[in-house]
């Protein structure tokens, strides 16, 4: 699969428009409760929703996550 650079640069000019214009302190904070959320093995959906609403990108929430879970690495079968 092939994307137009067209197409690439108009999605990165969309991404840095809604970083510029969202409340940054707020999501930096919405994160940060998602990370305590998840550490603390509650339930992380109604945050995780909360991240969503304040504009934080699937990036930001899935190096969250993966910060805590750490990252699958499939065992190398000999």
């Amino acid at each position: 699969m092939e994307i137009d650079e067209s197409v690439a640069r108009e999605q990165v000019a969309s991404l840095r428009k809604v970083k510029e214009t969202r409340d940054n302190d707020r999501v930096k904070r919405t994160l940060e409760e998602l990370r305590k959320v998840i550490k603390s093995r509650d339930n992380h959906i109604p945050l995780l929703l909360e991240c969503v609403r304040c504009y934080a990108t699937e990036g930001e929430i899935v190096d969250v996550m993966r910060s805590v879970f750490g990252e699958y690495q499939e065992p190398p079968i000999i």
